[in-house]
């Protein structure tokens, strides 16, 4: 049937309703993700386990509760698991920035540019500036 959802369509939108909820959260249970998503515990628990496995979601410790019993694991976005890299090409100069995938920059450079320098000259001008940033030995990301 055209247009219909297979298990594979409905997991990733899982794990993708999930990770937008971690990514807004500062830590999450099971419980909490599956009452604020309307997914079922253990549609959450899945999307969780492959998040884990892929790097993209990290333990927040143990939630704490008055009420007895087992303390829930909590589970966080993992913002360092990948950096985003920003150019900025304008006509008198050039911007870089590096952050982490909940976008808190890392580093920037900046450098000036001729309004007349051609296509080339400016790629060269990001070039250095990236190169800059990764051979940086006191870089912090």
């Amino acid at each position: 049937m055209a247009g219909s959802l297979d298990s594979g369509h409905v997991r990733r939108f899982n794990i993708h309703l999930v990770l937008r909820h971690l990514r807004e959260a500062e830590g999450s249970t099971a419980s909490e993700l599956a009452g604020a998503t309307g997914l079922s515990r253990p549609s959450v628990n899945g999307a969780l386990t492959e998040l884990e496995r892929l790097g993209w979601i990290a333990s927040a410790g143990m939630s704490t509760t008055d009420l007895g019993g087992r303390p829930a694991r909590r589970h966080r976005f993992h913002a360092s698991a990948g950096l985003l890299l920003g150019v900025d090409i304008g006509v008198h100069g050039v911007r870089v920035v590096v952050g982490d995938l909940s976008g808190t920059l890392l580093d920037e450079r900046v450098a000036g540019v001729a309004p007349e320098a051609m296509p080339d000259a400016r790629l060269a001008v990001v070039d250095a500036l990236i190169d800059a940033m990764v051979n940086d030995p006191g870089r912090v990301w």
